[in-house]
This record gives structure tokens, sequence and C-alpha cells, in this order.
């Protein structure tokens, strides 16, 4: 996507990497249409780190770090703020990593039509899609004490007309419920017919391969095996969402009109908002959290947002997951039994409308990723088996 000499011109940005040659290796993209690359900095480059502070703050001394391209046409004035939130908040919890000052000051620099970042490598794997309760308990205390670190100060302004962190949702409203109702409405307007008259698999094979494919040819990277492969995952979404969905729906979009009702009963704060089991990664050794990545969903709503995104991640029943994560949190600092309750109702929401979000997403909307097929493959898989095992 970006070569080496792109990506050494937008490092050169910052102070760490001065008069340094650093071993640069392209992270495999995800599904956000953000690029990643791990950059190691050579032994002789810790004077370079010592002597570089910039905003008051003195760079660590790490050898290993993220450069990322936001999605494109993602603005500044939309990370900015959310870099100024984790700088602060990140002084309260180590595990949140704070983005790297440049020469100037700023912690953004925008090259090639991208925004871009440079962050602390954290060092560590995500617990197992099947972790077993104790580990998720230490995942619950993780998700607390960040919570702790990222609402220490909301009296901060947070202007939501400027493109930056979300501010307030909704009046009278929670965010993940509004938003959750207005898409599973929108869909419900559009996948009943594609439901009662879908198309065949080879025409769905052809459509993804105009989609996929010539995205993914340019590196070389693409197979009619891979496609055949998401072309069966998407034709088995498609029975799965025609048994689950005209039930369902209507119970689970009447659940968030309750909710909405009841906000009254629910903290709104600054949280991740987008935290799946990737974005929260262990000292396998240690057995303790090593740090949270990916913050781009960065705003204000319910903390059970957060607990419900994390717990759709995992291949075990939705209440041993929400248990233990509650557990967990609660240790920390208070998670009322409202949370949990909207906790669960937004992971039947997360799954149901995730699974027809793709559908939609490729076969009407005939949206292009740049992605590996198989990784949208995984996702919808993991999508499939979650309702599944919900309904």
């Amino acid at each position: 996507m970006f070569s080496t000499g792109q990506i050494e011109t937008v490092l050169a940005n910052w102070p760490v990497v001065k008069a340094t040659r650093p071993t640069i290796e392209a992270v495999p993209q995800g599904l956000s249409g953000a690029f990643v690359a791990r950059v190691k900095l050579p032994p002789d480059s810790y004077c370079l780190l010592d002597s570089s502070p910039f905003l008051g703050q003195k760079s660590p001394t790490t050898r290993l770090w993220a450069l990322k391209a936001w999605p494109t046409k993602t603005p500044s004035a939309r990370v900015i703020p959310i870099h100024d939130w984790i700088r602060k908040a990140s002084q309260q919890c180590s595990l949140l990593a704070p983005p790297e000052p440049t020469f100037g000051g700023p912690t953004t620099v925008k090259a090639f039509d991208r925004v871009w970042e440079l962050l602390p490598w954290v060092v560590g794997r995500p617990l197992p899609i099947d972790a077993d309760l104790t580990d998720l308990t230490l995942a619950g205390e993780t998700l607390a004490r960040v919570h702790v670190a990222l609402g220490m100060d909301e009296t901060e302004p947070n202007d939501n007309e400027s493109g930056g962190c979300d501010a307030s949702p909704l009046s009278g409203s929670i965010e993940c419920v509004s938003r959750r109702r207005h898409r599973l409405a929108q869909l419900d307007r559009r996948l009943p017919r594609l439901l009662f008259d879908y198309p065949s698999f080879d025409s769905i094979f052809s459509l993804l391969k105009s989609q996929i494919s010539p995205h993914r040819e340019a590196c070389g990277e693409t197979s009619d095996g891979s496609l055949q492969g998401l072309t069966q995952t998407l034709a088995s979404a498609i029975e799965v969402l025609q048994r689950y969905w005209a039930p369902q729906f209507h119970r689970i979009l009447e659940s968030l009109e309750r909710f909405d009702r009841q906000s009254g009963f629910f903290p709104i704060q600054t949280v991740l908002r987008d935290v799946h089991r990737e974005h929260i990664l262990f000292d396998p050794d240690a057995q303790k959290a090593a740090g949270i990545i990916d913050y781009d969903a960065l705003g204000k709503d319910s903390p059970a947002a957060d607990l419900a995104r994390y717990a759709g991640s995992f291949d075990r029943p939705v209440d041993e997951v929400l248990q233990a994560l509650a557990a967990g949190y609660q240790s920390i600092r208070p998670f009322s039994n409202h949370e949990i309750e909207l906790s669960r109702c937004l992971v039947q929401a997360n799954a149901i409308g995730g699974l027809a979000n793709w559908v939609v997403w490729l076969v009407l909307d005939r949206r292009c990723f740049t992605c590996e097929p198989s990784v949208i493959q995984g996702r919808i898989s993991h999508l499939i088996a979650s309702n599944c095992r919900i309904w």
C-alpha cells in the first residue's frame, strides 16, 4: 500500500527516528482500512530517545513502535482530540499507549492523503477465543482500569461538531442504544427482500471477485479458492439470517427502546466503543494485561458498550462471559445489574446486526475491501457461530 520510501518520509517527522535506520514491517491489513507498520529501531537509537522531550514529556525508551495511517478520509480534526484524551489518560493508566509527538509538537502527520500517528508497540497477545473465566475476569479488571483513566477528566470541552471525540450522546438517549436502533431499522428496510430472493452461489462469487480481487491482485494475494470460501460463508450467513432475523429483530428493537426510556440509570463517560478481543493484549508470562491498542472509536457512551463488544468476541455462552467480565470490572469500580442487562442486549444486537451488515455491505452495497478475503470470512464465520449460540 505504501512504499518503504514513503514510510521513511513519514517517520522522519518524529525525533525518535532521527538519524536511525529502522526495520519496517507492514502488519496484515484488517477491516478498518487503516495501515499499520511495525517499526524497530536499532540499539544505538537509545541516546536519541533519551534526549527528545516534547510537550513536557520524555519519550519512552522503546525500540518498537507502531506507525499507523488512519483510514482514508479520516480528518485530522477527528484524530487530534482522541490523541489529546489518550495522552492525558495514559498518565493515569500505563495500559494506554500515548501517541508520540513530532518535531513540532503535534502528534499527527498529514502525508499521502492520510493522517499518521506513531505509538509505542504493545507487546502481548490477545486472550484465546475460548478463554477461561479467570482470564476473562482479568480482562474485566483491565477494562475498568482503562475506564477509570478515561473518565477522570470529563469536564474538558468535547466539541462533537469539530469532528473529534464524539461528545455526549443524543439528548435523552444512550449512544450505543440509539445507534443500534437506527441501524437495525435501516437493515430491516433492505434485508427481507434479499432473504426472500437471494442470489445464487455463482452470482455471489462473481460479485465478490469484482469487489475484492482487483484490490488484492496488485499485491499478488488473491485466489479463487479464498473467494470461494468467503462465498460459501456468505451463503451460510444468509441462511442464518433467514432463520433468525424476523423473529429476533422486533424483540431486540423493543429491548433497545426500553433501555432508551431508562437512560437515566446508565452513567455516560468516555469509553473505547470498539474494543474487540484482539484489542486487549496480555503478557502471557506475567499473567497481566500488557496494553490496549486501537482508540479509533473513542467517545462518550455507556461503559456497557465496551463490555458488550468485548464479550461478543469469544466462543463461549454470553452469560458466562459477561458474568466473568462484570465480576472483574466490579472489583475496580461499580457496574450495575442494569448495565449487565444492557450489555447482554447489546451483545445480541451486535451479533445479528453485525451479520446483517456484512450481507448488506457485500451483496447489496457491493462495498470494496482491501484486506484478505480470509479476514472477512473469519469475521462472518464468528458472527454465524455467535448467532447460532445465542438464539
